[in-house]
């Protein structure tokens, strides 16, 4: 039985470590500005955006070391390299992002029974419109990072970030809205519909930590395209493949397969046969290690 290993280190790890400091650096700016906002207007939805932002810094933080983890090379103790460190963030960030929700609606449910009055609203709109630009140019970045280097970490990040340009427009509305019309309930009502929103968040990125962390297969597309170069090479070389197994962590895919090389086929034939389907595979997906087991009969693996 041989084993034949491909590996790969995209060319955009700077990307993404940029953008994961980036994605630490801008939230403690949002923070800052969104605290200042939600004090000086008295508004329960601003803080609640801005202990948000907080939670981005500790999630974001995570993040950009874990990425760092991520992409060292495989040690003794970890062969097969460190990539479901990006799961590890996502699915803690998931576990920050959603206290933090919890916290929001018991937050949101004291003030609505409250009688509270907004201050200063010019002065806290204009600062909310200065953290939604801000945040929108995060965003744009995040998700070019996120697609060039295939990185889940950033993924989710970028997924929080739109929810988050949302929730400061609203803010904006309800800010104006109880300010002209007195409807000073609408802020806490807010608050706890922000609350759901980082909760679902919070779901998203479990879910797809998860995926990664219990070894779901890659996408279906990706193991058809591997599978139809395996079959190209029935009756041209193989007489079949079994065993066929994928998986994903990170941004590295992972692909294991035997393949049933005929009776007249040598050693040494098996073995550039072997060489042929992976250079293929590679070919098509740069960010893969394959496995292929040398079936020369199916009573005895070499």
């Amino acid at each position: 039985m041989n084993h034949y290993h491909f590996h790969n280190r995209s060319s955009g790890e700077t990307i993404k470590h940029r953008a994961s400091l980036f994605a630490v650096i801008t939230p403690s700016i949002l923070f800052v500005l969104k605290l200042t906002a939600g004090t000086i207007t008295n508004s329960v939805s601003i803080i609640a955006s801005a202990l948000d932002s907080f939670m981005d810094i500790l999630a974001s933080g995570f993040n950009y070391f874990a990425m760092k983890i991520a992409d060292t090379p495989p040690d003794d103790l970890h062969q097969f390299g460190h990539s479901k460190a990006e799961a590890l963030a996502g699915f803690t960030q998931s576990i920050l992002i959603g206290i933090s929700g919890l916290y929001l609606i018991v937050e949101g449910i004291k003030r609505l029974f409250a009688n509270n009055t907004h201050e200063h609203i010019e002065a806290g709109i204009i600062i909310m419109i200065l953290s939604m630009i801000i945040t929108s140019v995060l965003v744009l970045y995040m998700r070019y990072a996120a697609k060039i280097t295939k990185s889940l970490a950033l993924k989710a990040d970028s997924y929080h970030y739109i929810t988050d340009i949302a929730s400061n427009a609203i803010i904006i509305i309800t800010l104006y809205t109880s300010h002209v019309q007195h409807w000073y309930f609408l802020d806490p009502v807010l608050c706890i519909a922000l609350a759901f929103l980082i909760l679902r968040a919070s779901y998203r990125i479990l879910f797809n930590a998860s995926d990664i962390l219990m070894d779901k297969q890659i996408p279906e597309a990706e193991r058809t395209a591997i599978k139809k170069i395996l079959e190209n090479h029935i009756n041209a070389g193989i007489n079949g493949y079994h065993g066929f197994r994928t998986r994903r962590a990170g941004k590295t895919y992972f692909a294991e397969f035997h393949i049933e090389c005929g009776d007249a086929m040598s050693l040494s034939q098996a073995h550039e046969t072997g060489q042929k389907i992976e250079a293929q595979i590679r070919q098509m997906f740069p960010n893969i290690e394959v496995m292929v087991h040398l079936d020369l009969n199916r009573d005895e693996d070499y």
